[in-house]
Parts: structure tokens; sequence; C-alpha cells
């Protein structure tokens, strides 16, 4: 039997598409340039909400010396994240967030396997004692407004910044270190001892969760365009809804004591660094319908063998 140079091409494409992984791609669920926001505070600009038990809670969209338009300040910097004197803009829990609601796209059957967050941010250092340095961070929410994972930085000490994840819910509520730099040095080696935080520049963070639909996720992170961190997240995933609804923006206080002043309860004992945010983008990662490339895989075949036999045929 003779076997054409075309059937043999044929059938080696055939079988490298049944061996070709389906193709993932990338779209946007979400961005915010808060340079194009008007001043004001955060809850209900733009559809951010803050969790606030009274109105508007911290959070604010202003100028700030140094930036050629308008940022995000959220935390305890008087006058930008909160206002001393007005409780309702101060920390009324340990952990505050304001987040805005996000739907993944699975149109078409596509699975949705990873997000993809972007942001050009910063975090100052308190001006008070350690421990009154707060954390910061953010927070990918579930379906049930169950606070799912975050990508944080935490401080450590007065003039240095860890950054980490934590999980919560049936995750165990842990946090975890994956590298740690100065809050003054700047950024400029492949390592995080120098990792620039301060207003005195911002970095591009590019943080990647992986793994979504499965127990098991990964988190990548790349700073200034340079990868510093890939590594599995602790926890088994497949406890907890994983369809993703919002994305926030965490602060919680090292200090959780409370006091009450006209009608609201509030903690006093915040830290005055905050988290300044230039801009902000989520998108997902996703792959087709599995069942379509299944369908191409089984026609693939088929096509192989059709031609095969009519070639044995031909030669009859």
């Amino acid at each position: 039997m003779k076997v054409s140079a075309g059937l043999i091409l044929c059938t080696g494409l055939m079988i490298s598409a049944l061996k070709a992984d389906p193709q993932t791609t990338t779209s946007t669920l979400y961005s915010a340039d808060f340079g194009t926001y008007q001043d004001g505070v955060l809850n209900g600009n733009n559809g951010w909400v803050s969790t606030a038990g009274v109105a508007p809670g911290p959070g604010y969209v202003s100028a700030y010396p140094g930036f050629a338009s308008n940022v995000l300040s959220y935390g305890g910097y008087d006058g930008y994240g909160v206002v001393s004197s007005d409780p309702t803009t101060l920390p009324q829990s340990q952990f505050n967030y304001a987040y805005h609601p996000v739907s993944l796209d699975t149109s078409g059957g596509q699975v949705v396997t990873g997000l993809d967050i972007q942001s050009t941010f910063s975090v100052t250092a308190s001006t008070r004692n350690h421990p009154n340095q707060d954390s910061f961070g953010f927070t990918l929410l579930n379906s049930s407004g169950q606070q799912l994972v975050s990508f944080d930085l935490n401080p450590y000490s007065a003039s240095a910044l860890e950054l980490g994840y934590s999980t919560y819910g049936a995750l165990g509520n842990n946090s975890y270190t994956i590298g740690s730099g100065s809050q003054s040095s700047d950024y400029g080696l492949n390592s995080f001892t120098s990792l620039k935080v301060g207003y005195n520049g911002l970095n591009n963070y590019d943080v990647k969760f992986t793994g979504i639909g499965t127990s098991a996720w990964t988190l990548s992170l790349s700073i200034n365009g340079i990868s510093l961190y890939s590594g599995a997240i602790n926890g088994d995933f497949s406890k907890v809804s994983q369809d993703v609804t919002a994305a926030a923006f965490t602060w919680f206080l090292a200090d959780g004591t409370q006091t009450t002043s006209n009608g609201v309860t509030y903690d006093p004992n915040y830290g005055d660094n905050q988290m300044v945010v230039q801009n902000y983008t989520l998108s997902q990662l996703a792959i087709p319908e599995p069942k379509t490339w299944v369908l191409f895989g089984v026609s693939a075949l088929i096509l192989v063998v059709t031609v095969r036999r009519r070639a044995e045929s031909d030669q009859d």
C-alpha cells in the first residue's frame, strides 16, 4: 500500500491538534484609573462600596504633592485616607475593605483558570511607633461575601515591609510571607530587599492567581516587569466557593481596640500609613469549553482514519 505525502502531513497535523492544549485568553473584567476620578470619598465613587457600618468609611480620591493626577489614598494618613475629627471616615473594624463588584465571564462555555491583578501603587511608612504599622492588600471575594484570598503588604518594623498572601474562611484564615524588602530603598535588583515603597515612587505590580476551579491555586508575582515569586498557595480551595464576585482594597489594623463617639464605633489606634493606588485592573485567564476540544480531537481522528481507508481502497 502506498500512502501519499499529503496523507502523512494531514495525519501529522491531526495528531498535533490532538496533543495541543487549548489556548488561554486574557480579558479585562474591571479597570480603574483613579487619575480620572473626581475628588471625593471612595464609597459610591464609580461603583466602589465601603464595608463601613456608617458611611463613608476610609478611602479618598484626590491630588497629592508629586503626582500629576488624582490617586486613591486608602489608610490612615490624616486629610487623605481619613479625617481624624470625623469618625465616619475612620476604620470602623479591625478588618476594613472597599470593594467593586466583578463577574467572571463564562460565556460560550469557556472555563476561567486564573485571575490577574495589575496595579501601580505604593505603601507609605507610618510616623507612629511600631506596631502601629497597619497592613494592606488586594482581596478577592466570592459569591458568599467571603474573603477568598489576598495579596498582602505587611510591615514588620518601622522601616521594612514583607509581601505575602492570606487565605480565609474554610482555608484557615492564615497568612504567609513570600518575601520582604525596605520601605525606603530604591527598587532595582531582582530581589525583595530593594523593594521601593513610599510616595516618592510607585511600583507596577502584576499578581496572578492561577488554578481557579481546582483544589490548588498558584500565586505569581512580578514587580516592574521582574518576576520575583511563583509558588503554590497553602490551603484546599475545593472547600470554598471559587466564584469571584468582588475585588477589594483591604486595610487590616495592628490594633483592634474600639471606641464609640457620636453613635459611630471606630478604632482610634490606627496607623497613619496607607496604600496609595494610581490604577487597578483585574483580568481573567480562560480556556475554551473543554468538550469543544474533545469533539475537535475526535473529528480529527475520524478524518485521518477515513482518508487512510480511502487511500487503501484506491490501491486495491
